[in-house]
């Protein structure tokens, strides 16, 4: 069985890690990240940018303000993501006010076995002192990034799937803290970070494996609806709208979702390979008074100096 974790924020919990783990140390974790410039925050957690006043995050992410660097982009409306075969698709888009410096490019395919490099906010770590998982140490709040594989292309219930399973030491791995976050290949936008998930339940949460059974989630952004649903004009439109909708005094859009942890959860062998499961709320610590917000973290990827 495999039991996916979505990703929320409700307090704490029995969880075995929440963190990014930026190195193969088990004394020292690495610092922020320097590159991925345009992936800011949003309720605690991540979102990133993909137009002049379009940002995507997780769906279970609040919508809110966009933060990026020291400047705050002023939240005009927000839209889930088109249902897909009848289930919701754990993400959103959320327009802003005023021009945004940069953003990424969606990319409109991306393979399996490419090298993924997952960007979010969160918390750190090290390696533990048996050496057979990740342990947190803290630091909310500052951008790192880590890479992994794409193990497979699928199909769960948070919507179409990108996975990335853990190995060993400095591989990504998401936990809770830093949804919304985003999986790049190429210098392209292939995923938004959503769940976790675990093929051995009896097994430890972040544990090292060469057969892997702890791994990560996104949303495929590469799927074809999610394409037609991101077409650059079509965004164009819609932000334009947004903005008159927002100075003639109306405010947010309608179609602002009031309840964004709502989603059905459901067994999770949507795909018919036989590996279901249950999800489960990952409770992260609150930042301020955010205990609504959702939320997830990551598991840096260093290499260990040889």
């Amino acid at each position: 069985m495999r039991t996916l974790v979505t990703v929320g924020l409700f307090g704490f919990a029995s969880v075995a890690a929440h963190a990014i783990v930026s190195t193969s140390s088990k004394t020292t974790a690495l610092g922020a990240d320097a590159t991925w410039s345009y992936v800011g925050k949003m309720s605690g957690c991540s979102a990133v940018a993909i137009g002049p006043h379009t940002i995507l995050t997780a769906g279970h992410v609040t919508a809110g303000n966009f933060l990026l660097g020291t400047q705050t982009y002023r939240m005009t409306s927000t839209e889930m993501a088109p249902s897909i075969n009848k289930k919701a698709v754990d993400l959103r888009i959320v327009t802003v006010a005023d021009t945004l410096p940069g953003w990424y490019q969606v990319a409109k395919t991306v393979s399996t076995k490419a090298t993924v490099t997952m960007v979010g906010y969160g918390a750190t770590g090290v390696v533990n002192a048996a050496g057979t998982g990740y342990s947190v140490t803290g630091g909310n709040g500052t951008r790192r990034a880590g890479t992994n594989t794409i193990d497979t292309k699928t199909t769960y219930d948070p919507g179409p799937s990108l996975v990335s399973m853990l190995e060993k030491a400095g591989e990504s791995v998401l936990a809770g803290g830093d949804s919304g976050g985003g999986w790049f290949v190429g210098g392209q936008l292939v995923g938004i970070s959503a769940f976790t998930l675990s093929t051995a339940t009896s097994k430890p949460d972040y544990g090292f494996a060469s057969k892997a059974y702890f791994g990560s989630g996104a949303i495929d952004l590469t799927n074809s609806t999610l394409q037609n649903w991101l077409n650059p004009n079509r965004l164009s439109v819609r932000a334009g709208r947004a903005m008159l909708s927002d100075l003639s005094g109306f405010g947010l859009d309608s179609d602002l979702d009031a309840d964004p942890d709502s989603d059905s959860v459901s067994d999770f062998d949507t795909d018919g390979d036989g590996l279901g499961g249950s999800p489960q709320a990952v409770p992260e610590p609150a930042p301020m008074a955010a205990l609504s917000l959702g939320a997830a973290v990551m598991l840096r990827r260093k290499r260990s100096a040889k």
